[in-house]
């Protein structure tokens, strides 16, 4: 790709991919009607352009129309599409350019679905803000929030992933639980119900990251094996069956993984060989 040098993070939404390269500057391409490419219009772009961040950034996300990088002060910048609040800047406005998201404070991970994000902070809370769609911001009774709000009971979270209403994560212990959309059993807890409070994935320990896609999500455990649960139709859970699993399955025939993403309807690993 033009432009890109030394890349070390990529993020893809639904129409559009942003790089972030090893001096801290993210670049982004593609589709532009929201202001997702944070360039300061909605014209799409078929090469990778410099969003203009005041700082160096650390760590990028993308999900839907929407895009969020972290700075080297932890502070949270995103744009792009803002109709659901998920830009939680405290409006629903898009943003063709970076906004700060300062009611999230300090931010270590961020991960971004379709209409809600969330992010964990250096206070080890989780913090959502958006659309919240079967209770897919861990609240009860609530349409939206334009602003971030702490989930409760949740501490020092150490890996997370947002997809269609659902949010999953990664508790210390080496767990995962999940909220929101569960029609298809992507809550992981057994049942095939939405749930606003975070419920424990069965059978699931060792985890390092968890992944979500549209209504499917995965896991990559310590002992390099994966696991997904959720919509099987389209392959995703990648067991080999087109039923769909309300408990997490262990993907077949993949060992060693390194690296687990799970997007839309389908989900990718890259195992310790490079493979």
């Amino acid at each position: 790709l033009a432009g890109l040098v030394g890349t070390s993070q990529v993020a893809a939404g639904i129409a559009h991919s942003c790089a972030l390269d090893d001096n801290g500057v993210v670049r982004c391409w593609g589709a532009n009607g929201f202001g997702q490419l944070g360039v300061g219009s909605t014209q799409q772009s078929p090469v990778p352009v410099q969003v203009a961040l005041p700082g160096k950034a650390i760590a990028i996300a993308a999900g839907g129309s929407s895009t969020c990088a972290i700075d080297e002060a932890k502070a949270l910048w995103c744009w792009g599409r803002g109709d659901s609040g998920q830009l939680g800047d405290g409006t629903t406005q898009n943003r063709n350019k970076p906004v700060q998201i300062s009611a999230f404070g300090p931010t270590a991970e961020v991960a971004i679905g379709p209409d809600h994000t969330c992010a964990t902070g250096g206070d080890g809370y989780l913090r959502c803000t958006g659309l919240n769609g079967n209770g897919a911001l861990g609240f009860e009774g609530l349409g939206q929030l334009l602003a971030p709000r702490i989930v409760g009971g949740l501490l020092r979270i150490g890996s997370l992933a947002v997809g269609a209403q659902l949010s999953c994560l990664r508790r210390p212990d080496g767990t995962a639980a999940c909220f929101g959309q569960g029609a298809f059993g992507q809550l992981g807890d057994g049942k095939k119900l939405a749930n606003a409070t975070p419920v424990a994935v069965t059978k699931l320990v060792g985890v390092v990251e968890v992944t979500a896609g549209t209504l499917s999500a995965c896991a990559r455990l310590a002992n390099g094996s994966a696991a997904c649960w959720g919509y099987g139709a389209t392959g995703a859970l990648g067991n080999g069956s087109a039923a769909s699993q309300g408990e997490p399955v262990t993907v077949p025939k993949l060992s060693g993984v390194r690296d687990l993403s799970t997007s839309g309807s389908h989900t990718c690993a890259v195992r310790q060989d490079g493979a």
